[in-house]
């Protein structure tokens, strides 16, 4: 093996050829772009585990802008699902099941007219069964309501033109709430137009409502 024996010629790049270099080269890079390839993004981290609900209202074909929002999410890898208002219970306790079971750590709520009353009563159930809700997004409830639960903060967005309702703040809840007027400044550009039936399809609405989901995660 000559006077430096096999150990040198293994560790010392100089006694390699210089096609066996370039070779060794290429293969490490290649190895480095897999690598960078299947390495979770920070992103895609930060949405693992994170479910959004999204509770339609009347007949359930009055909230599609629901829909849209929901794919819209998905396009950014957010995991997001498009429920009746009618089945908030089951939705709830599904919910409830797959954060205690650790499928699910950040539990989002979306609603718009019965679907935003939907809500109110999944923060509340969710808080009986000891699961927090991160974030609570209603959108012109039809309804009166008052909510309890654990939540950190609740965005309730309706037209007092309307007959949207504001959400009071009950005694056993844990988190911020907040009335948002959308037919005062600074909506009125933007939402110009909105109404109970068009406030989920709005595209600055759906935008603002996804803003906040991806800065609650």
């Amino acid at each position: 093996m000559g006077p430096h024996g096999w150990t040198a010629f293994n560790t010392d790049h100089r006694f390699l050829p210089q096609r066996w270099l370039r070779r060794i080269r290429v293969i490490a890079l290649a190895l480095l772009f897999v690598g960078l390839s299947i390495a979770p993004s920070a992103t895609q981290a930060a949405t693992a585990k994170v479910h959004v609900y999204l509770m339609r209202g009347l007949l359930n074909v009055l909230s599609l802008g629901m829909d849209e929002i929901a794919a819209k999410l998905r396009q950014q890898g957010i995991n997001a699902t498009v429920h009746s208002h009618l089945a908030w219970r089951i939705v709830a306790d599904e919910a409830a099941v797959d954060y205690k079971s650790g499928r699910v750590r950040t539990i989002i709520l979306v609603g718009h007219s019965l679907g935003a009353g939907a809500v109110t009563d999944m923060v509340a159930r969710l808080g009986e069964l000891g699961v927090p809700v991160k974030l609570a997004i209603g959108l012109d409830p039809a309804f009166h309501a008052t909510v309890s639960g654990r939540v950190g903060h609740y965005t309730n967005y309706y037209v007092s033109s309307g007959f949207g309702q504001t959400i009071e703040r009950g005694p056993g809840l844990r988190g911020t709430l907040q009335n948002v007027d959308v037919t005062k400044p600074p909506f009125v550009g933007p939402l110009a137009g909105i109404v109970h039936l068009n406030i989920e399809k709005n595209q600055a609405m759906q935008a603002r409502v996804i803003r906040e989901i991806r800065a609650a995660i």
